[in-house]
């Protein structure tokens, strides 16, 4: 996808997708959607939670509800995105990331 910039320069559309909505997430959501090119989608068991993230850039991001215990249930998420970001507990990285490289796509994880 393309969009224009703010010189009128045709730029592509990154799509982010945010796995976790704790408070970690609220500071990388602000980040992308600094950047017209960017889109987030934060996806989480807390609807409530994503929904607040997401609320301030709704042309930006978008939040949606998913179980990430289900890793292969994220396929097609992750599929439409370009970048998966994981803020999720560690030991559900693994599948996680085994989905990713499936779907070939960037991971990147939460350093601790």
């Amino acid at each position: 996808m393309c969009i224009r910039d703010r010189y009128g320069l045709t730029v592509s559309m990154t799509r982010f997708l945010l796995l976790g909505s704790g408070l970690v997430s609220g500071p990388i959501v602000e980040y992308l959607c600094r950047f017209p090119s960017n889109f987030v989608t934060v996806c989480s068991a807390e609807i409530n939670q994503a929904k607040a993230l997401t609320s301030h850039h709704p042309s930006q991001s978008l939040a949606v509800h998913a179980d990430a215990t289900q890793p292969a249930s994220l396929a097609p998420l992750i599929r439409s995105h370009d970048i998966v970001i994981s803020y999720l507990p560690a030991p559900l990285h693994p599948p996680i990331a085994e989905e990713c490289i499936k779907e070939k796509k960037k991971k990147k994880k939460k350093k601790k």
